[in-house]
C-alpha cells in the first residue's frame, strides 16, 4: 500500500491509476491526514459492466455523445 499527497497526486493522476490497476492500494492523505482511497476495480469489472440505473458505459457515453452534438 502507498500513500500519496494530494498535491502529488494531481500531478501524477495516471501513474497513481496504473498502480491501482495493477493491484495496489493507494492512500490520498491531505494536510496529514488520509481523506481517499484509490483501490484497484473488482474482479469482473469491466467497461460493459453494468452502472447504477441500469446503464452500460457504452450507454452514458452514447448519451454524451449525442448531448454534444446538440451544441
Amino acid at each position: 500500500m502507498r500513500t500519496v499527497t494530494l498535491e502529488t497526486l494531481k500531478k501524477e493522476l495516471s501513474e497513481y491509476v496504473r498502480i491501482a490497476a495493477a493491484g495496489e492500494r493507494v492512500l490520498i492523505s491531505d494536510r496529514d491526514r488520509v481523506v481517499a482511497e484509490l483501490v484497484p476495480p473488482a474482479p469482473g469489472r469491466g467497461l460493459t459492466a453494468e452502472r447504477p440505473g441500469g446503464s452500460t458505459l457504452r450507454q452514458v457515453l452514447a448519451g454524451l455523445e449525442a448531448d454534444r452534438s446538440d451544441r
